[in-house]
């Protein structure tokens, strides 16, 4: 009895680590689209605000739709805003793919130093190519879902037989 306990524990297990990793890929997803909307956002305020970096921080920490990206948060003052930034990036990465979170440092590395114009290119430089990796991961979301959760089920039901 306790043997069948084991095995319907483990099965279980295998089960919601199917789940977790289908669940982390559309947590993925979402994240990358947030960060569209704030590049889009970030140009906008650039483009018609003509706001400085801290200026733009402080919108988009103050917006509610952007509370899951933490490397917005900051605790010092306004000419420490884009260091700090930086740094939690750099510290706590947003994406699993080292690429996007890359790409995303030398954004907001660049952002401020530069034209106006030139910030500009930038910011949609980026936005297309987060908007494009969207859009390949928002074809592949429900198949990779679906298969991270049958992997997960198969796993489960191989490792019953195997120990019963």
């Amino acid at each position: 009895m306790l043997r069948l306990s084991g095995i319907g524990c483990l099965f279980i297990l295998c089960v919601l680590v199917g789940n977790y990793y289908a669940r982390s890929y559309e947590r993925e997803y979402k994240k990358l689209t947030l960060v569209c909307d704030m590049l889009f956002d970030i140009k906008s305020y650039i483009s018609y605000e003509s706001m400085t970096f801290g200026e733009m921080i402080k919108c988009l920490r103050n917006n509610a739709h952007y509370s899951d990206m933490v490397f917005l948060s900051y605790e010092r003052g306004i000419s420490e805003i884009k260091n700090t930034v930086i740094t939690n990036i750099e510290n706590s990465p947003v994406f699993r793919d080292k690429e996007y979170n890359e790409r995303l440092l030398r954004s907001f590395r660049l952002l401020g130093t530069s034209d106006k114009q030139t910030q500009l290119d930038l910011i949609s430089g980026c936005f297309y190519y987060f908007e494009g990796q969207a859009e390949i991961m928002r074809g592949q979301l429900s198949a990779k879902k679906r298969l991270y959760k049958c992997l997960g089920l198969a796993g489960g039901a191989l490792v019953s037989v195997i120990l019963l």
